[in-house]
């Protein structure tokens, strides 16, 4: 797998913060770049576009606001959209293997929590004992993922080992994904966040999956090797008979049918 590096970048089109407005991170591989266009978001604000001082400074660390906070709870995020290309150039770059590792996902003590989304990721994982929830959401024909803390309990910088705030996620054939930044408010009679914003941090290093104590790997439905229709058991004597079919099967080798005598 690749190992990529968000360090350097300029604005090359729109307003600050705006949909739509693009930023190029220079030499994140041999000869390409990384395009970093605004898709959407809401109820929120970038008051960072990478923080290269704290955290990792070789992942990409946007700084994200909620815009209003709520008594009866809210939340915020922004979609950035990150294509890889030729350096210099608008040309798509497509790579074979790559992954990325949302780090960190914590909260503000109080109130705030960090959540991530991925669209149409090939398999992630997560630690067995993760503190974060999963959901999946169908928007019209994609899968998005999304990583939520389950509390806003505080954790001191961006730690690499914390893998119980971690999610690794992989992707393969792609020149571009979607990757959601948002933060939950909670609401109630929490105190209300002071700070600027909460930093997230996406790195691409893809040794990070050695990080993980016993990582449970999960592969997203679209990219699963086999759909599985019935399966049927029936007991004869000496003997059990399976039968079975599938819907749909992609670069899987033979059936092997293994017994067990204590279940």
């Amino acid at each position: 797998a690749e190992n990529l590096t968000f360090t350097a970048w300029e604005q090359e089109s729109g307003h600050f913060g705006a949909v739509g407005s693009v930023y190029r991170f220079s030499d994140v591989m041999d000869k390409t770049d990384a395009l970093i266009t605004i898709r959407n978001k809401y109820n929120a604000v970038i008051t960072e576009m990478d923080n290269a001082i704290t955290g990792d400074p070789e992942a990409f660390q946007p700084t994200v606001k909620i815009s209003r906070q709520s008594f009866y709870g809210t939340y915020g995020y922004v979609d950035f959209e990150i294509s890889f290309v030729e350096k210099g150039s608008p040309q798509p770059v497509l790579i074979a293997d790559w992954r990325a590792s949302a780090i960190n996902l914590d909260g503000d003590g109080y109130r705030l929590r960090e959540a991530v989304g991925f669209v149409d990721c090939q398999r992630y994982t997560l630690e067995r004992n993760t503190q974060l929830d999963v959901n999946t959401y169908q928007e019209e024909e994609h899968t998005l993922y999304f990583f939520a803390n389950r509390q806003a309990q505080r954790t001191e910088g961006i730690d690499m080992q914390a893998t119980e705030y971690m999610t690794y996620m992989e992707f393969a054939n792609r020149n571009s994904f979607v990757y959601r930044a948002s933060v939950i408010d909670d609401g109630g009679f929490a105190q209300w966040s002071e700070e600027t914003g909460r930093m997230f941090a996406l790195n691409f290093t893809p040794c990070l999956i050695d990080q993980f104590a016993i990582p449970q790997t999960v592969t997203s439905q679209q990219y699963a090797l086999v759909d599985w229709g019935e399966l049927k058991g029936e007991v004869k004597p000496g003997r059990v008979t399976l039968a079975w079919h599938t819907s749909s099967e992609r670069c899987d080798q033979p059936f092997v049918i293994q017994r067990s005598e204590d279940g």
